[in-house]
Parts: structure tokens; sequence; C-alpha cells
């Protein structure tokens, strides 16, 4: 580091007047530029420190805009503590730093609070308690891990009571779901979901919050879905 400082920023050597008629003024490998002096250490930059191009400018610093935007302000709040840049963009908007763990605290407890009342919830929608768990036990011994992923994404939003009567009815069937006719035939009455796929863009519909009938269609294909 000493050795770069002062090839950065020692003064130069005069030059020494009256340099003798023939004396290489170029270096003599290139032809071209000064000779360095004989012995100068060359300008190193310092371990660690990325390269910077021309007209680079340095990144601004992180916003509590940004980590809005990036969905980090949200998963950095509720948690055992604050993240680092989390903490430093609530400080530059205004907070104090003391302030950030106080206001955390009291959104770990909002957090739980409605966690119990999302629990209660599905116990409500699923009969009660305990056939909610044994609704749970099938599902952790029928389903594979995606399909448990996606149902349990399900549960947590607009759509809990529809999925609730879904596996109720698969746990019940445990096969693919038909209706008997009064002749003894066999013959599905509404062509059910074929995939999860076909389910989630049904439900991502902004007709199924809009429109009764397609909600109805949507229950209806959700009792007889065969994936």
């Amino acid at each position: 580091m000493i050795a770069a400082y002062d090839a950065q920023f020692a003064s130069p050597e005069p030059k020494t007047e009256g340099t003798p008629s023939g004396t290489p003024a170029q270096d003599a490998g290139s032809g071209e530029g000064e000779a360095k002096p004989e012995g100068e250490p060359e300008e190193k930059k310092p371990e660690g420190e990325p390269e910077k191009k021309e007209g680079e400018e340095t990144p601004a610093p992180t916003t509590l805009a940004d980590l809005v935007d990036s969905g980090d302000f949200f998963a950095g709040l509720g948690g055992e503590t604050v993240p680092e840049n989390l903490t430093a963009a609530l400080v530059a908007a205004g907070l104090k730093a003391e302030q950030v763990p106080a206001i955390n605290e009291r959104l770990k407890q909002l957090l739980k609070a409605e966690q119990t009342l999302q629990v209660q919830s599905l116990h409500k929608l699923a009969g009660g308690e305990a056939e909610f768990n044994a609704l749970n036990a099938w599902a952790q011994k029928a389903l594979t891990q995606e399909q448990r992923d996606f149902y349990n994404g399900e549960l947590a939003g607009p759509n809990a009571a529809d999925v609730i009567e879904l596996l109720k009815t698969k746990a019940a069937r445990g096969a693919d779901p038909k209706l008997v006719q009064g002749n003894g035939g066999v013959q599905p009455s509404v062509q059910g979901y074929r995939s999860q796929a076909e389910m989630q863009r049904d439900m991502r519909d902004p007709r199924y919050q809009a429109d009764p009938a397609f909600r109805a269609d949507v229950r209806n294909k959700l009792k007889y879905a065969t994936y």
C-alpha cells in the first residue's frame, strides 16, 4: 500500500539540464513514450478494490421503495431480527435505529394473531379441529411434496374454502370421483380438473371473484378433479 501511495502521489523528480546528445529519450523496446526511471515501482491497485470503468457511477444505496418493490421489506419484518439493509433504509426514511426493533416486535405479535385466526378459520371450514388434523394427516401420506406445497399456498389465500372441499372429496373417495346414474351406469356429470395448472388458472381468473356463476363452475370442477 505504501509503495502504491508513493508511486501515485510523490512529486516527479526534476529533469537534469543539459542531457548529453545521444542519450535515448524514448523506450528502446517500443520506440514510443518516455522511459521510466530505472527502479521506479509500478502503480498498483489496492487488493480487493474493484476496477472502476471510466464514467461509471457508484451505485446509490438501497432505498425503502426499492425494498418494497423487491418484496424484501415485507420478508424482512416480523422475523427474529431486521436485516441490516432494511434497518438502514428505515433510518434513512426518518426512523431512529432504536425504534426499529420495537416496531418489528409489534409486527411479530400482529402476525402471530393473524396466523391464529387463519388456523381457526381452516378448522371451521374443515368441520372442526379434529377433522382438519385428520385431513392434514391424510395429505401428508397421499400427496406429493409438490402438491402439499401448492395446497398450503392456496389455503393461505382467498381460495381456502374451495381447496378444503377438494381435499375432503379426494380423501373421502380415494379415487377419481364419478356419479352413479339411476340405471347403474357410471357417467361423469362434470369434467373435473385434470391438473393443478388448470385449477390454478381458473382460480386466478378475475371472474372467480366477480362472477358467482363462474365460481360455481369452478367448485363443481373441483369436486370431480382427477389429478
